[in-house]
């Protein structure tokens, strides 16, 4: 429970940060790169990587990881990203990885998401605040990583189910599926 505190804790750190910064662009070229939804996209990768026994399903990612089946186990089901993801854990012989990795991806989708889709600039911590807030994405996000993964990529592909892309959001949640197979029932 510590755990979720925590990072309700550091999301709203973020979001004061976001609200009260007069500093949230840096230019580099001709990017245009935001502060508080770098700083967001960093706090939750680092806090989700180095976390140490949350999430109901924990220590079968890290025996799964460490006994280094992960591939046998998951390609079965078609869920080859998630089996990839483990064996590169594997390889390195580091469950924190496998957290790492999804956590990258994950919150990688879930920001361009919501900076595609906001209603104005610099709402990425709300995002994440609402994201976290419904139970699929607060639960979810900290213990059933290979869902996590996948409802992160769906809510990407979202955009193209609005804009009735309906090929690309197939794309989508193929993907999707290689991450879970749950997420073919959104077909």
């Amino acid at each position: 429970m510590e755990a979720y505190v925590l990072l309700l804790i550091i999301i709203t750190i973020a979001l004061l940060f976001q609200e009260n910064s007069c500093i949230l662009n840096i230019k580099l070229g001709s990017i245009n790169l935001d502060i508080s939804c770098i700083f967001i996209y960093l706090v939750l990768v680092i806090f989700y990587s180095i976390r140490e026994n949350i999430g109901y399903d924990y220590s079968m990612y890290k025996f799964t990881v460490e006994g280094g089946y992960a591939w046998s186990v998951y390609s079965r089901g078609g869920e080859f990203i998630s089996a990839f993801l483990m064996d590169v854990a594997s390889y390195y012989d580091d469950y924190h990885i496998y957290f790492f990795l999804v956590a990258v991806i994950s919150f990688l989708f879930i920001t361009k998401s919501l900076m595609d889709n906001s209603c104005g600039k610099r709402k990425i911590a709300w995002g994440i605040l609402v994201f976290l807030a419904l139970p699929m994405g607060f639960i979810e996000s900290l213990s059933i990583q290979r869902q996590f993964l996948a409802i992160a990529i769906l809510l990407y592909g979202t955009k193209y189910l609005i804009r009735k892309n309906y090929f690309k959001y197939i794309v989508v949640i193929i993907l999707a599926t290689m991450c879970h197979a749950s997420s073919f029932i959104y077909i």
